[in-house]
């Protein structure tokens, strides 16, 4: 990259109780290959109960509060901070490589794209759960989101400030908000890549974190849905995430490890887990529903 194609970059990261991932997430950030002097890092608390602010306070980093609940308030509270021409996201859980803000940026300037869709290369124990694999297989995607839905996750995003300034910041929506807001950009004509190169490094999820992470999901998935036919589209979401049959990632999973006999990855555990969180997120979608914030209620 030449030097006078290096634009500064804005690092968003919303936190919420993560007192214990502080050290190692800003060991990652403070060591980036990009220029010290054109990189601006910004933490936002989301309401903490442990001692996550007082832990990034003795770095050298801008701290910010939103008091308001959800991670995507708290990233248009970094966004009003920002004074990148760049903005690159990724979560506190996630350890981006060295070399991630050189690469996302690199990315963006050799494709002429507005925003960009980084690697998330989820981290596995040598003999991994069911719910780890699942995880990995499904979650974070964003190869796939970018090829089918022209939409990315902020896990690994990167977008120039322009686009920002013109369509304004995320829904404040539990889930699904980075889906939204990419959706809504590429509609307008800005163009998305896939970002191979810039990695972060994410664990795999346990059983009861997966399935967190798939009641959040479902929280929003009536937010993605098209407001046309609204409640023809409801029914038909929670028939697919009621019915138990494994989609295509599963199937494939349990394939692979068919020889392995091993209870926890025989297929009747991959369909079983598989189902528990198609449930999980079925109850989410009927729950945001009944909130009636959708101009549908139940």
């Amino acid at each position: 990259m030449q030097p006078d194609a290096t634009p500064f970059v804005s690092v968003i990261v919303p936190i919420k109780n993560g007192e214990k991932s502080v050290d190692a997430l800003m060991n990652a950030l403070l060591h980036q290959s990009y220029p010290k002097d054109k990189t601006q890092i910004i933490l936002v608390d989301n309401g903490s109960q442990d001692h996550s602010y007082d832990r990034i306070k003795s770095y050298p980093v801008e701290l910010a509060r939103e008091e308001r609940p959800g991670s995507y308030a708290a990233r248009n509270k970094g966004l009003s901070l920002a004074a990148g021409e760049v903005i690159a996201f990724t979560d506190a859980d996630c350890r981006p490589a060295a070399d991630w803000i050189k690469r996302g940026v690199d990315a963006l300037i050799s494709q002429k794209a507005a925003l960009a869709g980084g690697r998330v290369s989820f981290t596995l124990p040598e003999k991994p759960t069911v719910s780890e694999m699942i995880d990995s297989a499904i979650y974070m995607q964003n190869e796939l989101n970018v090829k089918t839905r022209r939409s990315a996750v902020t896990a690994n995003l990167f977008a120039r400030k322009e686009v920002f300034d013109r369509i304004g910041g995320f829904e404040a929506a539990r889930s699904g908000g980075d889906f939204l807001w990419t959706q809504k950009a590429t509609g307008l004509g800005y163009p998305i890549i896939y970002a191979p190169d810039a990695v972060v490094h994410h664990p795999a999820r346990s059983f009861a974190e997966l399935m967190k992470k798939s009641y959040r999901v479902g929280s929003g998935f009536v937010n993605l849905l098209p407001r046309r036919y609204f409640a023809v589209r409801v029914v038909g979401l929670l028939a697919r995430l009621l019915t138990p049959i494994p989609s295509k990632v599963i199937v494939r999973l349990a394939r692979e490890n068919r020889k392995n006999l091993e209870a926890q990855k025989s297929c009747l555990a991959f369909w079983g887990v598989s189902y528990a969180y198609q449930l999980v997120q079925a109850a989410a979608v009927v729950r945001s529903l009944f909130k009636g914030r959708h101009g549908f209620r139940l």
